[in-house]
Parts: C-alpha cells; sequence; structure tokens
C-alpha cells in the first residue's frame, strides 16, 4: 500500500487531468519500441531486440533475461481527471498484449501481466490477469491476450504490472510486447461491437485470447 500510494501521489502532483487521451493507447512504450524501459519502473528488466526471439511487430520486445529468479517492471496511468465518467460507470477500457513463456522439460520461465485498479489513495480495487495460454513444452509462439470491461467505481489509477519468473536456469526466456490499454467514455462514444456485453463483472478475472505466431 505505502508504494502505490506515494506513487499515485506523486503522479497525480505531476501530471494534469489530461493525462490520457480517450481513444488512443495510455501506456507509455507498451511495445518496447523505444528500446529501453522509458516510462516504466523496474528492476532489472531489459528491452531486448529482434534476434531473440524474432518479434514479427517491432524491433524489441520486454524480457526478465539473465536478472533475478523474478523481477517486475510496471508503470501507473492517471484517470482521476476522468472521475465523473468513472463514478457513472462510463468508462470503459480494452486491453490487448502478446506474451510468451517458455516451457523446456521441467523448466518454466513465465510472464504475467496484470491491471490493477486503485482508488486516489492508492487502495486496491479490483485487478484482471492475463497469463501466454501456451502449455506445451517446446513451443515458443507469441499468444495475443486481451480483456475489455469498465472502470469500478471509484477508480482514480490503474497500474501496469507485468512479473517474470523462472523455475530453473539462468536466465528468464519469457516476453512481452504490443501491451495496448485504451480508454473510452461510452456517454460520449459507441462502444466496439461486443464490448457492451462483457460488463463490468469480469474485473478480477482475465480474459484471454490466442493467436499464435512462430
Amino acid at each position: 500500500m505505502p508504494r502505490f500510494f506515494a506513487l499515485l501521489c506523486g503522479l497525480l502532483a505531476a501530471t494534469p487531468a489530461s493525462a490520457i487521451t480517450l481513444g488512443a493507447n495510455a501506456i507509455v512504450n507498451g511495445d518496447a519500441e523505444t528500446g529501453d524501459l522509458t516510462g516504466w519502473t523496474h528492476d532489472g528488466i531489459v528491452a531486448t531486440t529482434s534476434l531473440t526471439p524474432t518479434v514479427p511487430f517491432g524491433a524489441y520486445s520486454f524480457t526478465s533475461a539473465t536478472g533475478a529468479i523474478t523481477e517486475s517492471m510496471s508503470q501507473i496511468i492517471d484517470l482521476s481527471g476522468l472521475a465523473a465518467s468513472i463514478d457513472a460507470g462510463n468508462l470503459a477500457w480494452e486491453f490487448s498484449a502478446q506474451l510468451q513463456d517458455r516451457r523446456v522439460s521441467t523448466a518454466i520461465d513465465d510472464v504475467q501481466l496484470s491491471l490493477r485498479f486503485l482508488d486516489g489513495v492508492g487502495g486496491f480495487i479490483g485487478h484482471m490477469q492475463f497469463n501466454d495460454p501456451e502449455n506445451a513444452v517446446d513451443q515458443f509462439n507469441w499468444n495475443y491476450v486481451s480483456g475489455a470491461s469498465f472502470a469500478p467505481s471509484s477508480t482514480r489509477a490503474v497500474e501496469v504490472l507485468v512479473h517474470f519468473s523462472r523455475s530453473a536456469g539462468a536466465s528468464t526466456d519469457a516476453y512481452a510486447d504490443e501491451m495496448s490499454l485504451v480508454f473510452r467514455d461510452i456517454s460520449a462514444v459507441p462502444l466496439p461491437g461486443g464490448l457492451v456485453l462483457l460488463g463490468s463483472a469480469l474485473l478480477g478475472a482475465g480474459v484471454v485470447g490466442r493467436r499464435q505466431r512462430g
């Protein structure tokens, strides 16, 4: 709680109410294409080139590489300027990303992504979690994950948290890329087809789609 409170207070003090643009990706450097960790708070994550592994949608992706057994990166998105829309139940969001786990024999290199909804003092309201759905050994594919719902009442910020871990070995060969989080005020803009059917009941459990890319 203290970490979230300090980060959120610092962000709200430095960022105007127009911190995000509705209809545009609110995540800074969600595709790693700066070649570094611009926009993220992290403890050792790196942006790797497309050679390790091949990235079919850009030159870089995020990985923990030879860092600690568990590492993470995060950024907090200020939604305080949209409080009225949120509390009226009108702020819809859509999230997507490309993830890749690695499973070799009994070793597992894992990447897990969460959206954490926070109130005005950094208190936890709810979350959605996303994992690579690939479970087969020796299948190193990029898999598309996505979810959509509404920001719960009293939300004033969202933390995007990416966690990497490994069960054995010297490096974590799991990857994340193409992260996108788009917000829309449904009182002003019609929803994309199907989003209204998802509703706020999805909060707390990830919604996962899959598209393999070798």
